[in-house]
């Protein structure tokens, strides 16, 4: 009886555009391949048998075909039966090897494709079909990550934890001109720069070159990862700016998509062959649609201002580019947000371009325009005065009431007149344009500083960038802090006693907002200086000393001082900064400049001014002109360690770093 049934089963050829489904009539059960993700431009008929083993649909399937036709069979391990219908058909048909998936616009073989052409042997292919341009085989590699064909090209990353994530990088589009190369995965180590090289180096130059990079999991620091393969293989390198998902998407350290750049790919070139040009974005997305384009990567808002793609965001400025348009081109990204630049970095903003820049804003799509960071200066509707330089101008001498004695008495005398110096704000964080000045201006030595602070920063989770903070705000703060404390002299503390920063401005609020990054440290320290006898009456009267500069002390008790005249300062405030530089920050403290002390007891001996015992003091002190009981307790901390000092003969004192840092006198004009 079921004999007789089958006998007289119908077969149903089912047209899906170019795709033919051959089953039997009324079977709903499912293929091998899912039919309606079947690519529709694959150049030919995709054939697809259900089930695959029943000569009645085979000899249906012939009839339905045109005769020298190619034919794509979508069936997965009937390499005997496209033999036979490729001989029938007189026509070339491609079948898969292994098992067979229709995803990301492919027909993706778990070995590989076969040519079957009549009367002849097969030709294998690759593992895609249709076939990109740049399809080829997995060289063989000695690499410590693994290497993973996907539709899209290959994936690089460490460890059996991206499995979680394999969905995510079999979904990425086959695009026909371009080989994907996925980098990392998240919650696994970094793949080592070194064998992405080995990979890229590995491909013929012909498909190299239609290599686009995709970044997914760890950064590898603060250089964006397009950059560092360009440097490493020694030619230009294009990067996606995020996953090129359904459309190229920023992800989250969980691999969840979160953002649409506005530059979705960028072409790196070698900073150390090619003369270090700056990146140029290959592709991207207006940011307001309709938008007329003024040139690749810029669009038109007027006649004399455009909007420039760049891999930070959006650059808005004069249709003319500016001298600095490579400082703002190397911005890199940041996977938290796009950044709005207006104008010239470091200057003001003109008023054309304020209003520009917040007619684009109010354009924007709205969820663009949320993720946007934009200038504080265009935060408010009321009108923009200019960007608050950090350097404040010079103002007149200023004095203050201060105690004239440490004990139960006590009496009003005067602070030494603060200098007339331009300083920066110890509150101050450092500005876009601040760091890129910094970045530029070390140049190629700036890496180098870079790789030791993210050791760091990956060690001390409390250096790390806020929610709201980009990474490279961090390392290129901490690297300022590391390149005034490994320098030879202090020229920015000379700057900010002469209050003439000049072109130091940049690196001085870098290093302040690096130090600020730094941890406190609550105790004693020591420096030294020279004061002549003119000068000593400032300290006599016991005043409340401003200084200018960074101060930089030392922990040890039993260290060489230099000068004739020992500061031992009770600290609240100052920054150990050992962590970021052990060779020569081991022991050290540096106070940010403006920084106040009370000068608790002035020790003279034959004449000369032998030692000064101070505290630190806080702007939010209140009798700061008068003895409180802190500074009772203070002092008395401070004479045993004094004594404790004193116990130890001066031939057994032991070096102190930085000693040039730490000649200096605290609260003079002169700077020794």
């Amino acid at each position: 009886m079921i004999e007789v049934q089958r006998a007289h089963r119908m077969p149903e050829l089912r047209w899906r555009g170019s795709t033919l489904l051959v089953t039997w009539l009324g079977d709903t059960s499912r293929p091998a391949v899912d039919v309606a993700a079947i690519p529709a431009d694959a150049g030919r008929p995709v054939v697809v048998v259900h089930p695959r083993h029943d000569e009645q649909l085979w000899e249906a399937a012939a009839g339905a075909l045109v005769q020298k036709q190619p034919v794509c069979l979508a069936v997965p391990g009937c390499g005997d039966r496209a033999r036979w219908l490729a001989d029938r058909l007189r026509a070339e048909v491609v079948a898969p090897e292994g098992d067979l998936a229709a995803t990301a616009g492919v027909l993706f073989a778990g070995r590989r494709w076969w040519r079957f052409r009549p009367r002849r042997d097969p030709v294998p292919g690759g593992r895609r079909f249709p076939e990109p341009s740049w399809e080829t085989e997995l060289p063989a590699l000695a690499v410590g990550c693994r290497v993973d064909v996907v539709p899209a090209g290959f994936w690089l990353h460490n460890g059996d934890c991206a499995a979680r994530h394999a969905a995510t990088v079999h979904a990425m589009p086959c695009r026909a001109g371009e080989l994907t190369v996925v980098v990392g995965s998240p919650d696994t180590s970094l793949v080592p720069l070194q064998d992405i090289r080995a990979l890229l180096a590995a491909l013929p130059a012909e498909v190299r070159a239609a290599v686009r990079l995709a970044g997914f999991g760890p950064r590898h620091g603060v250089v964006p990862l397009g950059q560092l393969v360009a440097d490493a293989l020694e030619e230009p390198v294009t990067a996606h700016c995020g996953l090129p998902l359904a459309a190229v998407t920023k992800v989250d350290g969980a691999g969840r998509p979160t953002w649409r750049p506005f530059s979705t790919a960028v072409t790196y070139r070698p900073r150390y062959i090619l003369g270090g040009d700056a990146p140029s974005v290959a592709h991207g997305r207006p940011p307001v649609p309709g938008l007329p384009g003024a040139g690749p990567g810029c669009y038109r808002l007027s006649d004399s201002i455009v909007v420039e793609l760049v891999q930070s965001g959006l650059w808005l400025r004069d249709a003319v580019a500016p001298e600095c348009a490579e400082l703002v081109r190397k911005l890199p990204d940041d996977d938290a947000a796009p950044t709005l630049t207006v104008g010239v970095p470091g200057q003001e903003m003109p008023i054309r371009l304020v209003a520009a820049a917040r007619e684009l804003i109010a354009r924007l799509d709205p969820a663009d325009r949320a993720r946007l960071r934009i200038p504080v200066e265009l935060r408010s509707a009321e009108p923009v005065a200019p960007p608050p330089a950090p350097v404040r101008p010079k103002a007149a001498p200023v004095a203050v009431e201060s105690v004239a004695t440490v004990g139960g008495n006590t009496s009003v005398g005067r602070e030494t007149e603060r200098p007339a110096a331009g300083s920066v704000d110890p509150a101050h964080r450092s500005t876009q344009q601040e760091r890129v000045w910094l970045r530029q201006s070390l140049g190629e030595q700036y890496d180098g500083y870079a790789a030791d602070v993210q050791r760091l920063v990956a060690e001390l989770p409390g250096l790390r960038a806020g929610p709201d903070e980009p990474l490279d705000a961090v390392v290129t703060d901490l690297v300022a802090v590391l390149v005034y404390l490994s320098s030879s002299e202090p020229k920015a503390d000379h700057a900010l006693r002469a209050g003439e920063l000049g072109r130091l401005a940049p690196f001085v609020g870098c290093v302040v907002s690096g130090l600020r990054r730094l941890p406190s440290y609550r105790g004693a320290a020591w420096s030294g200086g020279t004061v002549d006898a003119a000068q000593q009456g400032r300290y006599r009267g016991c005043a409340l000393l401003h200084e200018p500069t960074f101060l930089n002390a030392v922990l040890d008790s039993h260290g060489e001082l230099p000068g004739g005249t020992e500061f031992l300062v009770w600290s609240t405030t100052g920054r150990r900064v050992g962590a970021i530089a052990p060779d020569v920050g081991a022991g050290r403290v540096v106070f940010l400049p403006n920084s106040t002390f009370k000068v608790l007891a002035a020790d003279s001996t034959g004449g000369a001014l032998r030692r000064v015992l101070l505290r630190e003091v806080l702007p939010a002190e209140t009798n700061r002109s008068t003895v409180t009981d802190r500074d009772r307790a203070v002092l008395v901390r401070l004479r045993d360690l004094a004594s404790e000092r004193d116990s130890v003969p001066a031939t057994q004192r032991v070096p102190t770093p930085a000693q040039v840092f730490l000649n200096q006198p605290i609260g003079l004009s002169a700077f020794h």
